[in-house]
């Protein structure tokens, strides 16, 4: 998938006993991370993530994937603040 709020796939490679996915970094974390440090969120940061992760949708939708996986685990923050989805094992094609 090539969306700037879905995380890239660089490479992958296999040896006898593991599948190594290799990815960009974000190093902010999880937006469970920054949920843990605020005690509420205020409502301009909350739409801007959404706005972003419907975005993630909307290009999939259209191609006819079903992200079926979504929680604040699977959704990492770059550094610059921006999210990129991650997680995609339980996606359906249609």
């Amino acid at each position: 998938m090539d969306h700037p709020f879905i995380l890239k796939l660089n490479e992958a490679a296999q040896d006898k006993r593991s599948v190594y996915l290799y990815t960009e970094v974000c190093k902010a974390g999880t937006l469970m991370d920054v949920l843990n440090k605020m005690t509420r969120m205020n409502v301009e940061l909350a739409r801007f993530y959404v706005a972003q992760i419907v975005s993630c949708f909307e290009h999939m939708h259209g191609s006819n994937i079903i992200y079926r996986d979504l929680k604040p685990e699977n959704i990492l923050i770059t550094s610059n603040g921006y999210v990129k989805l991650a997680d995609f094992g339980f996606v359906k094609k249609l």
